[in-house]
C-alpha cells in the first residue's frame, strides 16, 4: 500500500498461508512466510518477493517464522528449532550461528546493524538481553530483564524509506 495515495497492489496472490511481511533493507524485496504443505502439517518457509517485477524465491525451509535481513543485505537471519541460522542470499549455504548453540533464545532475537540481540530464557530466573558482535562473535550481556515479553509476530512492516507499507491479509 502506498502510504502517499492510498494505491493497493497485491505482490503475493496465492492460495497457502502467507504471512509475516519484513521488507528488505534495501526496499526491492519484501520477505514473507507461507505455510506451504498438508494443513497443520506444514512449518513455515521463506519467501521473497521482488517488488518491481513480482518474482517469487524460496529462501528458507522450515523456519519458525522469525528471521531479519542483516544490514547488508547478504544474509538473512532465521529460527529453526531452536537454533538461529544464517543464510548468505548470494550462494544460498546455510549454517547455524554457532556462538548461540546451547543457548535458550525461542523466538526472542533481533538484528540491529552488525549485531544481533538476544533474551537468553532460563526456566525459574529472569530473561537476560544479550548482544552478539556478528564481526567478532563475542557476546556481551546487557541487563536482566524482569518481565518475558509478549510474543507476536509482525504483521505489517514499513518500507525503509517510509512511503510503502505490506501488510498480511485474510482475503474475505
Amino acid at each position: 500500500i502506498s502510504i502517499g495515495n492510498g494505491t493497493v497492489r497485491r505482490l503475493v496472490d496465492s492460495h497457502y498461508e502467507d504471512t509475516m511481511p519484513r521488507w528488505s533493507r534495501s526496499g526491492q524485496a519484501i520477505y514473507y512466510c507461507s505455510k506451504r504443505g498438508a494443513k497443520g502439517d506444514a512449518d513455515f518457509q521463506i519467501w521473497r518477493v521482488e517488488t518491481d517485477s513480482g518474482r517469487t524465491a524460496l529462501v528458507a525451509r522450515d523456519s519458525l517464522g522469525e528471521y531479519a535481513e542483516h544490514f547488508k543485505d547478504r544474509d538473512l537471519f532465521f529460527t529453526r528449532g531452536s537454533t538461529v541460522w544464517q543464510k548468505n542470499l548470494t550462494d544460498a549455504g546455510e549454517i547455524p550461528v554457532s556462538q548461540l548453540r546451547g543457548i535458550n533464545i525461542g523466538n526472542y532475537w533481533d538484528l540491529a546493524g552488525d549485531n544481533l540481540f538476544f533474551l537468553t530464557l532460563n526456566q525459574g530466573k529472569k530473561p537476560i538481553l544479550s548482544r552478539l558482535e556478528l564481526s567478532s562473535g563475542d557476546i556481551h550481556t546487557i541487563m536482566e530483564v524482569d518481565a518475558l515479553p509478549q510474543y507476536s509476530l509482525p504483521r505489517m512492516s514499513i518500507s525503509p524509506n517510509g512511503k510503502m507499507v505490506a501488510i498480511a491479509s485474510i482475503k474475505i
